[in-house]
């Protein structure tokens, strides 16, 4: 059955915690109903008349399938959709295990695409907005996280193209690219953010200005937004190289 809401309808994957949980709160100060997809939808302790958890784990493209037909279910209409879970993995790429390549794909690239897919109907009914979250990585070399680059260089130019496509039906396609962001994405990573506030983001900040773009969309589309800190600084750790960051 068809829930009926006169609210602004936003779907955000990765949404319990890091970037995906500053995004679904930002959009819930701003009005919205947030469906927040996640694979541990109570870890973020997080509670809201106006939040809706879906379970599912997006790396696996026969639950994101799932997942889409039970939103298609439940709303006639959809208005925006933040593609930003994702996960990464990082060393020699000789030294990445192939399932590990497989699942950084799935998750970062083929679940946006699916997702976006099942939900253009929606999205094109609302003349609705689409945000991917890539990264800086795609926009420049990146040694020691080859893979994990192209699964965000692939996500942008997924995006670029997709509004030439859709633009015609009033939908909007946007992609954000951050670069380095204070979230547990780093936990078991031999790199990380220095104790430099100037250099790193907080995904309070993208947040912000994901918002903004949302803001804009009315009077013009910011189809792609590169967001840095302003000084470069990395700090290593004492742990391996070939090593996971953190999965929504």
């Amino acid at each position: 059955m068809e829930r009926k809401t006169e609210k602004k309808i936003a779907v955000v994957t990765g949404a319990s915690s890091g970037l995906g949980l500053a995004i679904s709160k930002r959009l819930l100060a701003n009005g919205f109903l947030v469906i927040g997809i996640s694979r541990h939808p109570d870890k973020g302790e997080f509670d809201h008349k106006s939040f809706l958890p879906l379970k599912s784990d997006l790396s696996r493209p026969e639950l994101v399938k799932k997942c889409s037909r039970r939103i298609r279910q439940e709303f006639d209409r959809l208005d925006l959709l933040i593609n930003n879970a994702g996960t990464g993995f990082f060393g020699l790429h000789e030294g990445i295990d192939p399932d590990a390549i497989a699942q950084m794909i799935n998750l970062n690239l083929t679940a946006p695409l699916i997702l976006t897919s099942a939900l253009l109907p929606l999205l094109r009914k609302a003349k609705g907005h689409i945000i991917n979250i890539s990264s800086i990585t795609a926009k420049k070399p990146s040694p020691m996280g080859s893979a994990y680059a192209a699964s965000k260089a692939g996500l942008l130019h997924f995006s670029n193209s997709l509004f030439e496509e859709v633009r015609k039906a009033g939908v909007k396609v946007s992609a954000l690219c951050p670069d380095i962001t204070i979230t547990h994405f780093f936990d078991e990573l031999s790199f990380g953010p220095s104790n430099n506030e100037k250099s790193y983001l907080t995904p309070e900040t993208v947040a912000e200005n994901l918002m903004a773009i949302v803001d804009q969309a009315e009077h013009g589309v910011v189809t792609e937004l590169v967001i840095r800190p302003q000084i470069h600084s990395i700090a290593r750790k004492k742990k391996k190289v070939d090593c996971k960051g953190h999965a929504e």
